[in-house]
């Protein structure tokens, strides 16, 4: 908030509750920022690696290997559905 171009209510006038109690305004925000980027950082890297373990490579990879196979299995009152 502005008067005459101004500002009249800086972070420290703002109490932070919670789990953040304790902390300025200033702190928490930074602090979100640098999760945000990191979390800009690993979609990044989940998109071009295509995603973590690798079965024994480096750099990941492991969700794109077309031999994974998946086999499910139901059963409905001890009966396997087909």
């Amino acid at each position: 908030m502005k008067k005459n171009g101004k500002n009249i209510i800086t972070s420290d006038d703002i109490t932070v509750l919670g789990k953040n109690s304790g902390k300025t305004l200033d702190e928490v925000l930074e602090s979100l920022q640098t999760e945000s980027n990191e979390l800009k950082s690993n979609v990044k890297w989940l998109y071009k690696y295509g995603g973590v373990g690798g079965k024994g490579s480096s750099g990941g990879g492991g969700g794109s290997s077309t031999t994974d196979r998946w086999t499910v299995i139901c059963s409905l009152g001890g009966v396997q559905i087909p």
